[in-house]
This record gives structure tokens, sequence and C-alpha cells, in this order.
């Protein structure tokens, strides 16, 4: 079980997850380890790669410690916190990255090389998280998009992008490649894009006032089999809570 939750010190929200059912972790990056040079709010990596991992307000917490607020990521091997730390060479410890506050956060699972692996998108950030350790994927080499809603369909994982207009999907059966030409507009700024969820053999895509269908077996625009069609609504229809649609005893539910 995995989720997006808020640390009772500060607003922010983290990555939790629970093995049992009852006692839940937050999840975070955590290879290699980290030193310090006596009490410093510097602090000094070993085997990390921090800069393509971390941001400013993320937070730090050495194995048994308390959680110390990141504010600078100098290079992959040197981070900067808020209080001053003194810590043994060879010491472990994670960095839980922070989600962001108001916006709905996307998660799928999606296996990656026969994997299952949990992707989390919050509009300004793109997460991989294989059970162990969560990596930002937004940057090179992956390059997710940043998006708001995630939906697996037909061997892809469709992004629906973070200007809630557009949507675009990985490779087949690779979300490690975003392929620039995978993309499809489906509305207007004006008319954002607020919910999507495989219902059939199709993703139904809500916006504020509109619904469409994607259905398809082959999401290759260079060779497409697939459509996008618009769903007739009554004028001038609202769907204020579409953000959350299910699918429930074979009925859509929105």
């Amino acid at each position: 079980l995995v989720g997006v939750g808020r640390v009772s010190a500060h607003s922010q929200r983290y990555l939790f997850y629970t093995e049992n059912g009852t006692s839940f972790s937050f999840a975070g990056y955590r290879a290699g380890t980290v030193s310090t040079a006596g009490s410093s709010t510097v602090i000094t990596g070993s085997g990390t790669t921090w800069l393509a991992n971390v941001a400013i307000g993320d937070r730090f917490i050495e194995t048994g410690g308390a959680s110390n607020r990141i504010t600078a990521g100098n290079s992959n091997t040197e981070i900067q916190v808020t209080s001053a730390v003194n810590l043994s060479a060879g010491t472990a410890y994670i960095i839980i990255q922070a989600i962001a506050q108001g916006r709905p956060a996307g998660l799928a699972r999606f296996d990656v090389s026969s994997t299952e692996t949990l992707y989390i998108v919050d509009g300004v950030r793109a997460y991989r998280y294989d059970g162990t350790d969560v990596f930002r994927v937004d940057a090179s080499p992956t390059s997710m998009p940043t998006g708001r809603i995630l939906v697996p369909f037909k061997n892809y994982l469709f992004n629906f992008l973070a200007d809630n207009t557009g949507v675009r999907w990985c490779a087949i059966n690779d979300a490690t490649s975003w392929p620039a030409a995978n993309t499809q507009t489906i509305s207007r700024i004006g008319d954002p894009l607020r919910g999507a969820v495989v219902y059939g053999d199709a993703i139904i895509i809500f916006s504020r006032s509109h619904m469409w269908r994607l259905l398809g077996d082959v999401f290759d625009p260079s060779n497409p089999s697939y459509v996008l069609e618009e769903i007739a609504v009554p004028p001038s229809f609202n769907f204020f809570f579409s953000r959350t649609p299910v699918v429930h005893n074979g009925v859509l539910k929105f």
C-alpha cells in the first residue's frame, strides 16, 4: 500500500508506504552514504547522485536522526541543510522528496524490465519508486514529462500533462522512453482536463465540461491505430467531481 501524505510538523507532502498494513514509512532516495567535516550544515555524499534526485525543500534524515530541510543542492555529492549535524564517514541516510502541495498527485503501477514500479507525478516533478528507492525521472536520460494524471493502458503509460490540455505516452512496454511524437492535444486551457480512467476498451477522459474516449491497440503516431472521440454531454454541463472516476460493478461512476 502506498499513498501521498503530510508530515504533522509541516504541510509538505511525501510518498509513504506500508508492507504490513499497520506500520507506515516514508519512501525516498538512499543511495550511497554521507559524512560531514565536524558539525556542519554541509553534507558530503559518497556514491550519491543528488543533482538528479534531490531538490530544495526535500527532507534529509540520517539513520535514527531527525528530519532536516535541504536548503541547497550543490553537486552530486554535496547538499546543505537547515540544522548542523555531525556525521561520521559511512553514515546511512534517506532523502524524502517533496511532492507539490495544492495539486492532485497521480500514481500508477507500470512494469519496468518485468519489475512492478510505481510512478508518481504532481504537475512539477515525476518520480519512480522501485520498492526500495525513489528516483526523479523528469530529467535526462529518462525525461518523463511532468503531468497530473497517470493511466496504464495497452502496455503504454499515459501521462496527462501539467498544462491540462493534452496527453503524452511512453514507448510500448518502456516507461523509460517518452518519444516526442507520442502526444495528443485533447482540450484547451479554458476547459482543463480533470480526470481519466480505463473503462472497457478505452480511456475515458474528463475536462470541466466535456468527455472523450481514447481507444485503440497500437499508439504509434507513425502508424496510428487509435482514435480520440468526443462523448456527447448535456449543454453547459460541469464535471465538478471528475478527478477521481471509478469503475464499480461494471459501471463508470464520477
